[in-house]
Formats: C-alpha cells, structure tokens, sequence
C-alpha cells in the first residue's frame, strides 16, 4: 500500500521522525476539509496544531506572520487551495469539493452552515463527513434518511465543538459507543454516492447568475431558532424548483407553479433611486384592490377605528377585542406609512409616500416594483396574523414595531445572456383566503361585519 512522505522543517519537534503519511486515495468524493485534516492527523498521531504545521511547511496555509493562524474550514479563507492539491497529491477540482463554497455563495455560507461541526452519526462511525452535513436546511442525512443531524453526541452527551482546525484531534468521550470513536478504514465505501444528486443540484444552483434575496433578510430580524428550523428547509423545495426551469423540465406541478409566478422584463441601465412617490402609487393600489374586494364588509368598522384611534394610547396594548381585518389592515398601512396613529391615515397628506429599503442596488427599477408588491403582500399576512393572535388575547394594539417583516416571500432575480431579467419567487402570502375565512366568521345577515351595529 503506498504512502506518499514530505520532508518537514528540521525545527519542528510536533511530529517524528520529520516526514508525515498519507494515502492520495483515501480522499472519498464531496468528503470535507475536517475530515480529510483529521485522517491526516489520526495516522501520523498528533494534534490539530501539528497538522497546522504541517501544513505551514508545505506552504498551504497563509499565516499572516501569526504564530497560530485561524483555519476557517467553511470559507477556507487560509488555505491555499492549489498548494493543498499539490500537497495531498489531488487536483483543486476534488478539493474544492471538500469547501462549502462549492454548493453556497460566499455570502450564504454564514447564514446557512453551522459554525459548529454537524455530522450524521452513522457517517461519522463509517469514517465520512461532507459538508452537506453543515448545511442548517438540511434537518436529515440524504444516505441514511432515518438520522437527524445533530452537533452533540447523544451516546456520551458531548457539547458541540467548532467547526474548525482544533477540533481534528478529539478523542471519543466513551469508545465505540461515541459517535466520534470510529475507524476510517472500510466502512465509507459508497456512502458518497447517495449525497450526489443534492451535491450535483446545490452546485449547479450556486454557479447560476441570479442574485438571491438575502437570507437574513427572508429570515427576519431576530427570527427565533424554531421558527429557522421551519423555514431554511423550504430552500431545497425552491431550488429544486429553479433547477426545474432552468432545464425546462415540463413535470406537472412545480413547473407551471413557477411559471405563473415569473415576470420577464428588459433589464436597462435605470436602477432604484428612492422613487418612493412611485412606490405609493404601486401600494395604493394594492391596498385600493384589497379593500374593495376582500374586505367590503369590514369598510365601516375600518372607517370606525380610524377615527377612533387617534390618540398615542393606540401604540399601547390595550384590552379588548376589534374586528381582525380592519386591524390589520390599519396595522399594514402604519407599518409602511410614516404617521403616528391611525387617525392621521384619515387625513389628506401633502404628499403621501411609502418607505421601503430595497435589498440590492443591482436589481433593475422595474424588477425592483415587482419585488416591493410581493414584499407588501407578505407584510400584510404578518399583520393578519398579529391581529388574529391579540384577537384570541382580547387585547389590541395599533404599534408598527410588532410587525417584524417575517413573512417576506423568497425570490431569485435572473439575468439572462439575451438581456432580460426573470423574476422567480415563491412563498406567495394566502392573503384573500385568510381575509375571506374571516369575512364569513364575522358577516351579519345584513351583509356587514358583526362588530359594526346596523344603522350605526
């Protein structure tokens, strides 16, 4: 069996005799950077700080004149990728697919993978883990679908370890029993061959030129981990669907979903400038379509409250319960609206505007209005939803700060080779419906909503 040597520095006193061992072919497809560095140190027996000088001899690490660089394993922002071939003998193609940068862009990896080392227990035992294992959308192994992810043992209880250069070298807490007490020998054969579809499927999404709403701000701000948990692994669903169309697959279904909801424009040079009087005329009419068909039986109660409301008592939780539809849609005008109490939204302004911050400066101005309605859409839902949630509470409250932006729907803006833009997006908010359930809750014989008297 042959073993490939390298000559270490005469100083270095971490590993003897100064040559290290290595198998060229004991690299499995889509295998990460951990657990490549962590064969190398389990077969020459020593720690993470001898791999990591190991590695400075061989010059794949840059370390900036620090004594004891940080080896980001996720972004691989210390590692010379093309010195890393040449030192395990592998082309940077193969290694490249040890990174996560080759299944997420840069500027989702921080988002979407866990800083802390997530593994599958029966792939840790077999001696395999991939980067898919760090992927926060993926709540099950795709080669063992009965086994969840996890960060902590469940045989020995032990607390998540980073992700990183210091964590190669941990030892078992209780032997075999301990997913992490495992041998690297035979028992990874094959399993590579079921992570190739969503590697092959993630790979060829990140390479698109599309420009992604961000996750952060699809998220929320502050969004809570279950609610995380819930929403990252919609992303497969929606890639998979873009995947779908950018190969015209015709299956029925997803495909004309995501049709009807993609627009084609001419991408010109004109972006976004703060045309925020044009943004007013695009809500206006969202909110004039609204009214007047889903929510005809609530236009008293609406007008009532309005009127009402127009002391700062209304930013408060008060008790008591009002009509779920007029709440919140006055709650959605105050949310986009830059006025204090819902009474003011009765008054005429000079000059009325909506205030919105777009996501990218890239996007054209026309796409841009497309992804401002969805966005309108998705804010009105959040605040059908706080509504219905104080309703239950028998309380109220007219505060623009409950409303968190958290049910924004996901897009992907697409630049074409022939000049256009496709939008695709998904999510889209089950407005009319949830405002029609309420409409019969609350409709009186007399074709109004039962929280307004007749005659009133």
């Amino acid at each position: 069996m042959l073993n490939a040597m390298l000559h270490l520095s005469k100083n270095n006193q971490l590993l003897a005799p100064h040559t290290f061992c290595w198998r060229p072919d004991s690299i499995a497809p889509f295998e990460s950077l951990w657990s490549i560095f962590r064969r190398l140190a389990r077969r020459n027996v020593t720690t993470g700080d001898g791999v990591i000088e190991l590695l400075k001899s061989g010059g794949v690490i840059t370390s900036n004149g620090k004594a004891k660089p940080k080896i980001d394993l996720l972004h691989c922002r210390s590692i010379d990728r093309a010195q890393l071939a040449g030192f395990l003998q592998h082309t940077s193609a193969q290694l490249f697919q040890a990174s996560a940068l080759a299944y997420l862009k840069e500027e989702e990896v921080t988002s979407l993978a866990s800083k802390n080392l997530r593994y599958c227990p029966k792939c840790l035992r077999a001696g395999y883990h991939t980067p898919l294992h760090q992927f926060l959308f993926l709540r099950r192994c795709p080669a063992h679908p009965n086994e969840v992810l996890t960060e902590s043992c469940a045989a020995c209880g032990r607390d998540p370890v980073l992700y990183d250069m210091n964590s190669v070298d941990i030892q078992p807490s209780t032997g075999a029993t301990c997913c992490l007490g495992v041998s690297d020998r035979e028992g990874k054969s094959g399993l590579f061959e079921k992570f190739q579809p969503l590697a092959k499927l993630l790979a060829e999404r990140s390479r698109l030129k599309t420009l992604d709403q961000p996750i952060e701000r699809w998220l929320g701000p502050q969004c809570a981990t279950n609610r995380r948990r819930q929403k990252l692994p919609q992303l497969i669903r929606y890639w998979e669907d873009l995947a779908s169309t950018q190969a015209h697959d015709a299956r029925e279904g997803k495909h004309f979903a995501i049709t009807s909801n993609s627009i084609r424009e001419d991408s010109g040079s004109d972006s976004y400038q703060g045309e925020d009087r044009t943004l007013y005329l695009i809500y206006k009419s969202i909110y004039r379509y609204v009214m007047r068909t889903h929510l005809r039986t609530h236009r008293v109660c609406t007008e009532r409250l309005m009127r009402r409301m127009w002391s700062d008592r209304s930013l408060f939780i008060n008790r008591g319960k009002t009509c779920v539809a007029a709440s919140a849609f006055l709650l959605w005008r105050l949310s986009w609206e830059r006025v204090q109490t819902p009474h003011q939204l009765s008054t005429k302004h000079l000059r009325a505007s909506v205030y919105w911050l777009p996501p990218s400066d890239d996007i054209p101005k026309l796409a841009l209005y497309r992804i401002f309605a969805l966005e309108c859409l998705g804010v009105f839902e959040e605040c059908l939803l706080l509504a219905e949630r104080f309703h239950r509470k028998h309380i109220f409250s007219f505060n623009p700060g409950w409303v968190k932006q958290k049910r924004l729907p996901y897009w992907v803006v697409q630049a074409n080779e022939n000049g256009s833009t496709v939008i695709h997006w998904w999510g889209r908010p089950a407005v009319p419906k949830r405002i029609e359930n309420h409409a019969r809750d609350e409709e009186s014989p007399g074709n109004f909503c039962r929280w307004v008297k007749p005659g009133s």
